[in-house]
């Protein structure tokens, strides 16, 4: 079903979410804070590390861009820390033999030629999310460990593992890792054990008959996205607040009909790692994603790499199951010429 490259990579996200899972079930989560305010832990440092030397493993001449950064100085200065995660990723499977071999995976750099940040980026290059939504991670809530592959502007291939999200059919079953390659469909295995792929399919089943619309927890105004809901007649006990791409898997497999992600400000661009593995799982599985003047999202910028992480254009994201949209994208439009 799937061609080598992209079965690497579903066992690499699968390695990254069972290595997460195990640190939160141990109790063993250190959380830090960077500096635009937001939560970091010894796992989302692990999760990068793990993926970024999987991809350069079997992907050596491919540039990667990640959510995390590392400082050497401050990994140097908290040897509990990092000692403690070097033993955790050894665990894992990943041998790291000091601290700046950790940090120089983290921050994906290749062992002999420096930084990724070369202009075959453009053409190809892997974007990673070694936890999406840190903060359901830290609280015991949904989060995902999500890897994309980009190729001429679109998005060629997508995994995201989910610990917490049952397999579609099996609601007995915790964890899973959903997988699209571009023109191949959308799947689901368990994240333990071996199982046959399920096919994934939007819209919901014989047992459910209401509408029920996914949002952020932290990531969405939820006044207007309150107002659409209501105008769309979705009371509140149809609304799912989760975090993370999970909301793209509940989507994907039935278990939501849209996910909406409005912008909290007239400024403010999504970054590429928190969607682009689950857009693709999203498409494959016949869903719409766009953004909410009805646009694909731009998943390419030629100007620079470190404007890349940033959608080039584009205000907030709406992912359906097709049959709503345009009905959703009119009730945005109309919802915000009101609150004008």
């Amino acid at each position: 079903m799937l061609n080598s490259e992209f079965a690497h990579a579903i066992d690499a996200v699968g390695i990254a979410a069972r290595f997460c899972r195990r640190i939160r079930q141990e109790g063993r989560i250190r959380p830090l804070t960077k500096a635009d305010g937001s939560p970091v832990t010894n796992a989302d440092f692990g999760s990068q590390a793990l993926l970024v030397q999987r991809l350069r493993t079997f992907f050596a001449s491919d540039p990667i861009m990640a959510e995390e950064t590392a400082e050497l100085a401050d990994f140097s200065s908290d040897a509990a820390f990092t000692d403690e995660l070097i033993a955790d990723l050894k665990t894992a499977g990943a041998d790291f033999a000091n601290v700046e071999a950790l940090v120089h995976a983290i921050n994906r750099i290749r062992p002999a030629s420096g930084d990724v940040a070369d202009s075959s980026w453009r053409s190809r290059y892997w974007v990673i999310d070694p936890i999406d939504g840190t903060k359901g991670y830290l609280k015991g809530g949904q989060y995902a460990i999500a890897l994309a592959l980009i190729e001429e502007g679109q998005v060629r291939f997508g995994a995201l593992a989910c610990p917490e999200y049952p397999l579609p059919g099996s609601p007995s079953t915790t964890g899973s890792i959903f997988f699209s390659a571009r023109g191949q469909g959308a799947w689901a295995i368990p994240l333990d054990g071996q199982a046959e792929p399920v096919r994934l399919s939007v819209g919901p089943g014989e047992s459910r008959s209401d509408t029920i619309m996914c949002e952020s927890l932290n990531h969405s105004p939820h006044g207007l996205s309150g107002q659409v809901a209501g105008r769309l007649g979705i009371g509140e006990d149809r609304i799912r607040k989760m975090d993370s791409q999970a909301k793209y898997a509940a989507v994907a497999c039935g278990d939501a009909d849209f996910y909406l992600r409005l912008p909290t400000s007239a400024t403010y661009r999504e970054a590429v790692w928190d969607h682009a593995a689950g857009v693709i799982v999203v498409e494959e599985a016949g869903g719409r994603v766009t953004d909410m003047d009805g646009q694909p999202l731009v998943w390419s910028d030629a100007r620079d790499w470190d404007a890349n992480h940033r959608f080039a254009s584009g205000r907030g994201v709406v992912v359906s199951d097709g049959k709503l949209h345009d009905r959703i994208l009119a009730v945005i439009s109309e919802t915000v010429r009101t609150n004008a």
